[in-house]
């Protein structure tokens, strides 16, 4: 299934998470290398238009990168496992050039077409500067939404986030916390006991809790 779906499927179950009165936070367990721009800016969208809600948390468990960090970017709360990294904040695109290749086994190909960018960029021939200008543009502005969205989810401005938060790069976890990126350096598991949750059946918290109100009863009925 294409990007696009996928962004258009977290949407809907995040809007239904968030309408779901049983559910008192939302935490997502983050760790992919990143991805496609396919339907991401739309999907950061929803992410913003229901912030304030319930919690929204991005627990970067251990990778939150390119897309996947532009995502994370717009959480409510980003903490980050002491191995973890985030960051690659970019955008590329690749041009194969395969004419020598096929020069070299006798394939000549023969481009018919209407429009008159409409093979602009074909793999069949060198890149021309006006396609290569027209690609790097695209990239551009992806890169200015990337960017924009980050310094928005972040609350740092355009010029901070291009100068601090990598360049490119991945940040590790202490790091990513001291620059702004991440919120504090804390495992999924440390994230999901601070919302009553757990990976491993109830959590230390909600068991200290129930512990209590038990003595408390027991106490209660001893004075009965």
């Amino acid at each position: 299934r294409s990007a696009e779906s996928c962004h258009e499927r977290l949407g809907m179950s995040l809007r239904e998470l968030v309408g779901n009165e049983q559910v008192k936070a939302i935490v997502m367990d983050v760790d992919s290398p990143g991805g496609v721009t396919d339907g991401l800016p739309e999907f950061v969208e929803t992410m913003r238009s229901l912030k304030g809600e319930k919690p929204i948390v991005a627990s970067v468990n251990t990778m939150a990168a390119s897309a996947a960090y532009w995502i994370a970017s717009q959480a409510d709360d980003v903490p980050g496992s002491p191995s973890g990294e985030v960051g690659s904040i970019g955008v590329w695109t690749m041009h194969e050039d395969i004419s020598g290749f096929l020069e070299a086994n006798g394939v000549k190909e023969t481009l018919i077409y209407a429009g008159e960018y409409k093979v602009e960029g074909n793999p069949y021939e060198p890149l021309s500067d006006e396609a290569k200008a027209a690609i790097q543009a695209q990239v551009d502005t992806f890169y200015g939404m990337f960017v924009d969205a980050v310094a928005d989810g972040r609350k740092r401005d355009a010029d901070y986030v291009k100068s601090n938060f990598g360049k490119g790069r991945m940040v590790l976890a202490e790091d990513s916390v001291k620059v702004g990126m991440a919120d504090r350096v804390a495992s999924l598991e440390q994230t999901l006991n601070r919302y009553g949750a757990s990976m491993y059946g109830e959590s230390p918290r909600r068991k200290s809790n129930q512990a209590r109100q038990n003595a408390l009863r027991n106490a209660r009925s001893g004075r009965r």
